[in-house]
């Protein structure tokens, strides 16, 4: 039980606060202010002084005064963490500026359908009054090109763009999706429709050259299942399954999945990440004779499954997957046995810190949702039923752990009450 055993998850513990602190940025549109860190400075006193203070005092019998003091610094730290990703409050954001150019890498593969091609391009630099300004923001593009040609345009490449965009609009229809929410929890809050006549291309491979690495490697796995793979709709399914290359996936195919309710299936998930681990765990079961083989085979595990984990495009469940399984493969080499359940914690806390707003994610939070349920219930259901032929047991295994997972996010959308509940019990229970 998570109750009973607490000293073992603190990581889970104060995560639980750093994520109330990420809502509360997020849903009252706070703006960086310098109030916050004099409000961190005062909490970190607070805890300094108690911990000074810790054996004359006797505040090992109130052990709720410091574990207080460390969740409010937890919860101003996710608010300060939080307010500072808030691009469009920076003095150095593009829309701050009347432009006539803006310069701009793409930050995405190009999504095309027809004539158009959609991507999120980040602005390095704007063109004012014939001088060059530094600026930060990403812009939602959405370029027509001439389908005669190809479109020669790959992540990295620095284009300069005609200074016209507009605010992403809001939902008119009460029931209607927010994608101007959904955009805005990306940092992305402008778009533009340009024709590609209108742009010009002035460099290349100036992105983050990792990820450039791997989507030109992806782009060279797609081109051979081009050549091997005749049939379109096959071989866009598994360009999807195996490396989540959506570009080629046909809309018809996209509907058919989703009305059968089987769309999950198109993702790159965690399951994808462990099967890499069992193979490379096979394939290298030899290197487990000496120490410094083992080493060796500990990097070259955490190394590939991070190559492939970038490769997919590091969606929420991917990156859960690759930092648990990084822990994990760490932990068996120096022999830590660790709970799960803070495990789980510290990956949620590494996403969060370097992206806060993953947390609005709805594949973020189903995917910890589903670990947690598989974590906790899986067991017991499993021991519910103890089968005495052996491929029963591996049937019902593989049951135990589907029925675990469904029952956990069954009420996934309801997160938000659980973590605000769960936020004030814990506090308490200092």
């Amino acid at each position: 039980m998570i109750a009973v055993f607490k000293e073992e998850i603190p990581f889970l513990r104060l995560l639980i606060t750093f994520i109330v602190g990420i809502y509360v940025s997020i849903y009252t549109q706070l703006q960086p202010s310098i109030v916050w860190y004099y409000c961190f400075a005062l909490a970190f006193s607070f805890a300094l002084i108690l911990n000074f203070v810790y054996k004359r005092t006797k505040i090992y019998q109130k052990k709720f005064l410091l574990g207080l003091a460390i969740q409010i610094l937890v919860f101003i730290a996710a608010i300060i963490i939080t307010n500072q990703h808030k691009e469009i409050y920076a003095t150095q954001h593009f829309s701050k500026f009347n432009s006539d150019e803006i310069i701009v890498h793409i930050d995405e593969t190009p999504q095309i359908k027809g004539d158009v091609a959609r991507f999120v391009v980040r602005t390095d630099a704007l063109v004012c009054n014939k001088k060059i300004i530094p600026s930060i923001g990403s812009i939602l593009m959405a370029m027509r090109f001439d389908t005669t040609k190809v479109l020669n345009l790959h992540y990295g490449d620095r284009l300069i763009i005609k200074s016209k965009y507009k605010e992403i609009e809001p939902p008119y229809n009460p029931a209607e999706f927010n994608y101007k929410k959904f955009l805005a929890n990306k940092q992305v809050y402008h778009q533009t429709f340009i024709n590609q006549i209108e742009t010009v291309k002035i460099d290349s491979n100036k992105g983050n050259p990792i990820i450039n690495f791997a989507l030109n490697f992806r782009e060279k796995q797609v081109d051979k299942f081009r050549k091997y793979i005749p049939d379109d709709d096959a071989r866009s399914v598994a360009s999807t399954l195996l490396l989540g290359y959506r570009a080629d996936l046909n809309e018809n195919i996209l509907n058919t999945y989703f009305k059968t309710g089987t769309i999950h299936v198109l993702s790159v998930s965690g399951m994808h990440v462990a099967l890499v681990v069992l193979l490379l765990e096979f394939l290298l079961k030899f290197m487990n004779r000496k120490r410094w083989t083992k080493i060796l085979k500990a990097f070259i595990i955490v190394t590939l499954v991070w190559f492939y984990s970038i490769i997919a495009g590091m969606a929420p469940s991917v990156a859960r997957a690759a930092i648990m399984i990084s822990i994990f493969v760490i932990a068996k080499l120096i022999r830590y046995q660790g709970n799960s359940f803070n495990i789980l914690g510290l990956t949620a806390f590494i996403i969060l810190l370097v992206n806060p707003f993953t947390v609005v994610d709805v594949g973020f939070q189903l995917s910890f949702i589903s670990v947690a349920g598989l974590i906790y219930l899986q067991p017991k259901i499993f021991n519910l039923f103890t089968p005495e032929n052996k491929f029963i047991e591996l049937l019902w295994g593989c049951i135990s752990i589907s029925i675990a997972a469904q029952m956990a996010t069954t009420h996934g959308y309801h997160t938000h009450k659980f973590i605000l509940f769960s936020s004030v019990s814990v506090v308490l229970y200092y």
